[in-house]
């Protein structure tokens, strides 16, 4: 009985720096994004929101902003990720029978 202590208070131990380790790394910011990444898809949406995805509508520091800062200097990338970002999700499909 004596040796079974030092191996519960061990697995004690481990599991609780695991239960520790696991809030450690789960209060980061959402989906594991970084603060900046989650703050540079904010100011995206809320210029395709704005804008409806088109590019003429858009600033010319919306346009640096989306060139230098999303796309890494292609305004291609650019252009597909305004335009991405300003399609709405699909209406929720009204819940049916299913194996008809």
């Amino acid at each position: 009985m004596k040796s079974r202590v030092p191996l519960i208070i061990s697995i004690i131990v481990l599991a609780t720096v695991a239960v520790l380790v696991n809030l450690r790394t789960c209060s980061g910011t959402s989906e594991g994004l970084s603060q900046k990444q989650v703050q540079q898809a904010n100011r995206l949406h809320e210029i395709a929101r704005r804008t409806g995805g088109d590019w003429s509508k858009l600033s010319p520091e919306e346009r640096r902003f989306l060139v230098n800062e999303l796309a890494y200097g292609n305004e291609q990338s650019a252009r597909m990720l305004l335009w991405g970002a300003s399609r709405q999700a699909p209406a929720a499909q009204p819940a049916g029978r299913l194996g008809r």
